[in-house]
């Protein structure tokens, strides 16, 4: 099992694709990541995701200054698509975990 980081941007969503060296990733942890002072109090900021050609579904909401960070325990297998609204100048960051074969 490998650990990293990503970092999604507005507009800029993540992609995985499972593989047989990395069969699924498991996100563990969602958290804001604010650049500059321009967020508006009390703007709230979305981390989706979208498996396969499915809907959105909402893995986080989080609110500068209130909920910054929030604990995730979500496992995917399929393609899937990572994102983030965000108000302004914001960035959400996903913190995972890539299970490979190896680690079973």
């Amino acid at each position: 099992m490998s650990f990293f980081g990503i970092e999604v941007a507005p507009g800029e969503p993540a992609y995985f694709r499972p593989d047989d060296e990395c069969p699924c990733v498991r996100i563990k942890r969602a958290a804001l990541i604010v650049r500059g002072d321009t967020i508006e109090d009390g703007a709230r900021v979305l981390v989706k995701c979208r498996i396969a050609k499915g809907p959105p579904h909402v893995l986080a909401s989080l609110i500068p200054g209130r909920l910054e960070n929030v604990e995730l325990d979500v496992t995917f297998l399929d393609d899937t698509r990572i994102s983030a609204e965000v108000a302004q100048s914001a960035a959400a960051a996903a913190a995972a975990e890539r299970a490979s074969k190896r680690s079973r």
